[in-house]
This record gives C-alpha cells, structure tokens and sequence, in this order.
C-alpha cells in the first residue's frame, strides 16, 4: 500500500461529485462539453442560479460602464488641462479572480481601451496540469 498522497485528489473528488465524465466526452476528435455544465455544477456548488448568475453579470458589466465613464470624464479633464499626461488607467478588482482595467491614452486610434481580466490558476490548478502535462509526456516518448 502506498503512502504517497494523490495530489489531484480533490479534482478528481470534483469530477466523480458532478459525474463530469458523463458531461465532458470526445466525438471525433472533438471535446463536447454539456450545454449546462455551469448551471449544474459550479453554480450549484455556489447555491446560485442561472437567472442570478445573469443578474451578477449584467450588474458587473453595468459597473465596468459606468467606472469607466467617470473614469473617462475626469481624464479628459486632466488631458485638457495638462498637455504632457498622455496616458492614464485605472484598476480594480471585482470579487476573487476578476481584475479590471482601464487605459486612456491621448494619442491612440483607440482612446480607450478596457481588459477584464479573470484567473483561475490556483495550487490545485497546477497540480492538475503538471499531471496532465506527465500524462502526455507519457504518450509522446
């Protein structure tokens, strides 16, 4: 009996949880992924619904507007008033995971551009992938 610790166990415990297995196959070379995928499991884990998580995202974005409109204004302001300042951004986080910025540049084609950013690289995360990454490695020696 080993005594070495799996270190993808708690992925592996998410997968057989949800029975992603049945929800994420291969036809023809291609990876199908169920339409509900979402609603069934994270949002499930999340004790949302698919109507709430419509309701967060259009809130979010609604915010993103609007931050970058006063954003936007007291920008022009400052660029009228000094000739020298070109570019200006500004960030800010939105729950765990999501970074949002924005960038005012004077001289640009696109005076503004704004990136939200998510991340989901976590330990888990990694481990996972450095076990996928042996697994291929496997295959192509």
């Amino acid at each position: 009996m080993s005594t070495e610790k799996n270190p993808i166990a708690k992925t592996e415990a998410y997968v057989e949880k949800h029975d992603l297995k049945s929800k994420v196959t291969i036809e023809n070379g291609l990876i199908k992924v169920a339409d509900d995928i979402f609603e069934t499991t994270a949002l499930m884990d999340a004790g949302l619904t698919l109507d709430q998580a419509n309701k967060l995202s259009k809130a979010k974005g609604e915010l993103i507007n609007g931050v970058t409109f006063v954003a936007g204004g007291l920008v022009h302001q400052a660029f009228k008033e000094n000739d020298g300042l070109t570019e200006v951004g500004y960030s800010f986080t939105m729950g765990q995971g999501t970074k949002v910025s924005g960038l005012y540049n004077r001289d640009a084609k696109d005076h503004v551009v704004v990136a939200v950013e998510t991340t989901h690289r976590n330990a888990e995360f990694n481990r996972v992938a450095t076990h996928l990454n042996s697994m291929f490695n496997d295959i192509n020696s």
